[in-house]
């Protein structure tokens, strides 16, 4: 009888220290995998920069397209007197950020890395007002409309508008920029993203 007891408490004892075998190695496993995700979606680790590297970079100047610039010339009093700054070709990785513990964190900021606003009209508080794509012929291709599409959808979710401008200027048949900024602005926020300045 004395031997069964034994036998029982050992069996016991050995499943005991079985659960607890799993248990740490499961926990060993969980806090990998958790240091592996976190690791994924932190910064790149920085390299040392030779100092008698030549790099092959050229400025990239002028910033702005020929229709740009002239669209900036146009808009910049209109922000002026709207008590606005304006700022071009903005990453939307620097106006929109995928929280860290989202889910695949790295195919949704993927697809905000190369992506940018023509123009962003902010507050002196630099509160995002209105967002302004330029478009031109190349809007037309069958990237970039699904591009704008899926760029145009982001926004939406988060009740922000992105005017979509082809021409402007009365004159020639264009958006008035005053008007569809004012329009913009006045928007109540739950109804932004439904108009479209595309003439």
């Amino acid at each position: 009888m004395d031997n069964l007891v034994n036998l029982t408490l050992f069996g016991l004892g050995a499943l005991v220290l079985l659960l607890l075998l799993v248990f740490g190695i499961m926990l060993i496993y969980k806090t990998m995998f958790k240091k592996a995700a976190t690791e994924e979606n932190s910064e790149p680790i920085k390299e040392a920069v030779p100092e008698d590297v030549t790099f092959p970079y050229k400025l990239n100047t002028p910033i702005l397209s020929t229709k740009e610039k002239m669209f900036y010339k146009a808009v910049k009093p209109i922000a002026d007197e709207l008590n606005l700054i304006v700022f071009t070709k903005v990453r939307l990785a620097d106006i929109l950020i995928v929280p860290k513990d989202t889910p695949n964190f790295m195919k949704w900021f993927n697809y905000i890395k190369a992506k940018h606003i023509d123009f962003v009209f902010v507050d002196n508080d630099m509160r995002i007002k209105v967002l302004i794509e330029v478009d031109d012929k190349t809007h037309n291709r069958a990237d970039r409309k699904e591009r704008d599409e899926t760029v145009d959808k982001m926004f939406a979710q988060l009740n922000i508008e992105v005017l979509h401008i082809w021409s402007w200027g009365t004159e020639y048949g264009g958006v008035d920029l005053k008007e569809t900024i004012i329009k913009s602005l006045n928007m109540p926020t739950a109804a932004r993203g439904t108009i479209s300045a595309k003439n």
